[in-house]
């Protein structure tokens, strides 16, 4: 049996797999199959994720998730990151918070003070911190454990 992986943007990923015309999606939370009930889980884990809070201000003073609430902070997150949007939509001002395309506008977006805080993957983020673009005006990362997930694989329900 040979194996290929192809790469989808968040949200078309899930409705290919849901659609059965991809065999599946190789890490989504416990309960992803509740939005999309053609995808059975896998229950054993197979990594898990941090969320964590980028920022050029250093004297912002947040350390978790509640401290972005009721304060003025425009805080983006990655488009199609599900709980991301549900952990910060219940501590941010309502109009505060935006979804962007992909993470590397997240980051132009704050560097270029379109925004104030970016949520997103410490995985995804770090490495793209290394990146000339980004490295010369590195905003500053939070390492502490907002909130971590393990993530489990999920199957397209195949007929027979």
């Amino acid at each position: 049996m040979e194996f290929e992986f192809r790469q989808y943007p968040v949200k078309r990923g899930a409705y290919l797999a849901n659609q059965g015309e991809v065999d599946g999606e190789p890490g989504r939370v416990a309960d992803f199959n509740t939005m999309y009930p053609n995808l059975i889980r896998v229950d054993e884990p197979l990594w898990t994720v941090r969320f964590a809070a980028y920022a050029v201000d250093e004297k912002m003073g947040f350390h978790d998730c509640e401290s972005l609430r009721n304060r003025n902070l425009r805080v983006n997150y990655r488009r199609g990151v599900i709980k991301c949007k549900e952990m910060l939509s219940r501590v941010v001002k309502p109009g505060m918070l935006e979804a962007v395309n992909g993470d590397s506008q997240g980051l132009r977006k704050l560097l270029k003070g379109r925004t104030d805080v970016y949520v997103g993957l410490e995985s995804v983020i770090i490495p793209l911190l290394k990146n000339e673009e980004f490295a010369q005006a590195q905003p500053l990362g939070n390492p502490l454990p907002w909130v971590s997930r393990s993530l489990r694989g999920f199957s397209h329900r195949s007929p027979g």
